[in-house]
């Protein structure tokens, strides 16, 4: 699964809400971690500093978490890069086969703020694990269900293949959910829909076999506030689902993009194959 994660780093606080997060994937996933940081040709006289700070934070992280590890066997690392942000973390992921990579949804430092995480969520090869400052100060699991969205088609599926293992690893519940069109249709008719949703997600949930999963239905007019609403309903700690072709479609009318920049909750995202 997420073998090796990439925590990009900034030295602001808010940036290091991935922090737990990782911590969380390592000790329940086995994962490593790599803690990045990018320099670009503005910041070139700060390296020094920035490099010490990965090289300070790395170390803190690995005491706490292997303490009993051998010199030279850690699974925390920090590393360091030239190079303006968005295309040194695509490179990397590229090159050292990241296989998910964790940042905090807004304010992350650049000069665009949020454009930065649009681009890493839309370019970057590996998922995307977008997560919210807030969640990341509560004791305990993280993340102990997550809402997994469908809409009924083969590909909104294909996320079941990152859901179902990272369930497993966490021992998380997973909530299925679909929603269907109200407005401006016959009140018979909506509940045929629900009626037809649940089935479909019914029929998916016997394929998560060994996993505690439920699903949920609602009405709606607008999908991605329906997928908010059903996170924060059933107290999902992160919605995980598939967007459209990295390039061309993450446009404003994306429902990730969407719940991105409006949603409330932490948000895995992967490409459609």
């Amino acid at each position: 699964m997420f073998k090796k994660i990439l925590l990009p780093l900034d030295g602001s606080e808010m940036a290091e809400a991935v922090i737990p997060y990782g911590e969380e994937l390592f000790r329940k996933l086995g994962s490593s971690l790599v803690l990045f940081h990018s320099c670009g040709a503005a910041h070139r006289s700060a390296r020094n500093m920035h490099r010490l700070y990965i090289e300070k934070a790395a170390e803190i992280i690995r005491q706490r978490l292997e303490k009993d590890s051998a010199p030279g066997n850690s699974r925390v690392n920090g590393e360091q890069v030239s190079g303006e942000f968005v295309p040194a973390v695509c490179s990397y992921i590229d090159e050292k086969q990241v296989d998910l990579i964790i940042m905090v949804a807004h304010g992350f430092t650049s000069p665009i703020l949020d454009s930065v995480v649009d681009d890493i969520a839309r370019l970057a090869s590996c998922p995307t694990l977008l997560v919210r400052p807030k969640q990341a100060e509560g004791a305990g699991d993280l993340v102990q269900r997550i809402l997994v969205p469908l809409d009924g088609t083969a590909y909104s599926q294909q996320i079941l293949n990152i859901a179902r293992p990272v369930a497993e690893g966490l021992g998380a519940e997973v909530i299925l959910f679909s929603a269907v069109k109200s407005a401006g249709i016959h009140p018979t008719a909506v509940e045929a829909d629900k009626k037809n949703a649940r089935e479909y997600l019914l029929s998916v949930s016997r394929l998560l076999k060994g996993i505690n999963v439920s699903v949920a239905v609602a009405e709606a007019a607008d999908f991605a506030v329906a997928i908010d609403e059903a996170a924060l309903n059933t107290k999902s700690d992160m919605i995980a689902m598939v967007t459209n072709s990295p390039l061309t479609e993450w446009a404003e009318s994306s429902l990730a993009r969407k719940l991105l920049n409006k949603g409330a909750t932490s948000l895995l995202v992967t490409h459609r194959k």
